[in-house]
């Protein structure tokens, strides 16, 4: 995950991904961007963003997974689901459902 931006009721979320290139015998791991991925390599890869919502007290709120919209983010919404008050948002990018030394990020937020 490289960023998250709050829209009102919604996060957005952007990352990059891992993705094998081969050169002749040889294959090498490039990290880019999910918005500059071909639809071909998007399709095979499969991203999605897997996410917990703990409320300020570390209780589990919310839980799911996203998958790219046409701008390629990742959108959580979250609109009428929380009540007032401090959040921690966990996420971490799941690749061909693989979750294999994922990294999760967190991103604090509040619901007015």
């Amino acid at each position: 995950m490289t960023g998250v931006a709050r829209d009102d009721d919604r996060l957005d979320l952007t990352a990059d991904i891992e993705t094998v290139t081969r050169f002749g015998r040889d294959y090498r791991l490039e990290r880019q961007p999910v918005q500059s991925l071909a639809p071909d390599e998007l399709r095979r890869a499969a991203p999605e963003c897997r996410y917990v919502i703990f409320d300020g007290a570390g209780q589990a709120v919310l839980a799911g997974t996203a998958r790219p919209a046409e701008d390629r983010r990742f959108t959580i919404d979250i609109g009428g689901k929380l009540a007032e008050g401090r959040y921690t948002l966990a996420a971490e990018i799941a690749v061909a459902a693989n979750v294999m030394n994922a990294e999760i990020r967190r991103y604090e937020f509040a619901v007015p």
